[in-house]
């Protein structure tokens, strides 16, 4: 579980961030809206990103209660992006 975290822009140690810094997560969600979406064009590959940085830095501001949430999220839905995420830890506080 640590590698598929770690590997997800998660850290799993408690002293450190649950999301990468700024620079990297952008990296990863720009790399990730190019694969998905690429073919269809920059305008949803710029929605797209903006999407799931919007949902990431969101995220960041949960409480630290809700990090088990958004690891098991992550854990299920990253490859779906960062907005995916956060709809699935939205719907767990429900």
């Amino acid at each position: 579980m640590l590698l598929v975290l770690a590997g997800a822009g998660f850290s799993a140690a408690a002293d450190k961030p649950l999301i990468t810094p700024e620079e990297d997560l952008t990296q990863e969600v720009v790399l990730r809206c190019i694969f998905h979406l690429g073919e269809f064009g920059t305008g949803m590959v710029h929605s797209c990103t903006e999407a799931d940085l919007a949902a990431a830095r969101a995220l960041r501001d949960y409480s630290a209660a809700r990090h088990a949430d958004i690891a098991a999220c992550a854990e299920k839905y990253i490859t779906h992006g960062w907005s995916r995420v956060k709809q699935c830890a939205d719907a767990m506080q429900r």
